[in-house]
């Protein structure tokens, strides 16, 4: 008995549910206490605000000390235009930065500090995600484990055209990068018991094989509710709530009647899925399309005490 007690302490210790507004402060943090190396991989980094400028001011003040840092940003999609700014600045602060211009999208959004602790979710380096968004992000303090991102962002430093997947084990929780996201979610839905909780920004609507797992398991008598990103007619994203608004019809016809939409003052930018309140999937995929490569990076934690946390966050996204 002392021994499960001990381990599931020391599990504890290893990761923490980040959400919202403890996002930023969690990454202050680990990069003033940064003593060796930053390697940070990301989707979207602005420098246009306060808040912004504040952690290109924090990365040079690391690099002064001696840390050596690395950041790696998507050079496509819409966000082609600031990451080649912030990259034009990192490089003047001393860091080594440049942009993806592979054909694989990178919408990871991960850092890695003193090759030990590990940063990953939902949010992007931007005002909005880290100020305004509902996010839901896992930090991890595990060198064994941290060992299995960082040669996945060495691999995406030396040449992002390479498309490689992997998952390991750990303590009964799975790490993965890549495509492995819909490997592991089918197996969750499909072993789910008792209760299946979903929060999700963007669900394609002809993604009918999750929508599909989803209905077979309501017919075994597992309780679902989902929580999914309503916008306004008028918002960037408006076309993310045309989609999850014909998810909710498409559920409803099989018997799925638990999906609520957030509050159209937020963005609810979260990607998670529990399963029987101690299996937490976590990471940067949406439910999109499904043989569409890109890379990401997520983690299936088992922690009833991590999951707990991820509930509570469902709670306040609806508010």
């Amino acid at each position: 008995m002392l021994l499960i007690l001990l381990s599931t302490f020391l599990f504890c210790q290893e990761h923490q549910a980040i959400c919202n507004r403890k996002y930023f402060k969690t990454l202050k943090n680990q990069i003033n206490n940064a003593q060796k190396s930053i390697d940070i991989l990301g989707f979207s980094m602005k420098t246009n605000t306060n808040v912004n400028k504040k952690i290109v001011s924090l990365l040079r003040h690391a690099k002064q000390r001696g840390v050596k840092v690395r950041v790696l940003l998507e050079g496509n999609s819409f966000v082609k235009s600031h990451n080649y700014n912030t990259v034009q600045k990192l490089l003047k602060i001393g860091a080594q930065a440049k942009v993806n211009t592979s054909r694989y999208l990178i919408h990871a959004k991960l850092a890695i500090f003193d090759n030990k602790y590990i940063l990953f979710g939902s949010s992007n380096l931007t005002f909005q995600s880290l100020i305004f968004n509902n996010e839901s992000n896992i930090l991890i303090n595990s060198e064994s484990i941290a060992k299995f991102y960082v040669e996945y962002y060495a691999s995406l430093w030396k040449n992002p055209n390479n498309k490689c997947s992997s998952t390991i084990t750990i303590n009964d929780s799975c790490y993965f990068y890549g495509d492995k996201y819909y490997s592991v979610v089918e197996d969750a839905l499909k072993n789910a018991e008792s209760e299946i909780t979903v929060i999700m920004y963007y669900v394609y609507d002809k993604n009918l094989f999750l929508l599909e797992l989803l209905a077979k398991a309501k017919k075994r008598g597992v309780k679902i509710k989902i929580l999914l990103e309503k916008t306004t007619r008028k918002a960037f994203n408006s076309h993310i709530y045309m989609y999850n608004a014909r998810v909710a019809k498409i559920l409803k016809k099989y018997g799925i009647y638990k999906v609520s939409f957030d509050s159209t003052s937020k963005v609810t930018h979260s990607k998670i899925l529990i399963v029987d309140g101690y299996k937490t999937i976590i990471g940067s995929n949406n439910w999109s399309k499904k043989n569409s490569f890109t890379h990401q990076v997520g983690a299936v934690i088992h922690s009833k005490k991590i999951a707990l946390s991820f509930e509570k966050h469902f709670q306040q996204c609806k508010k």
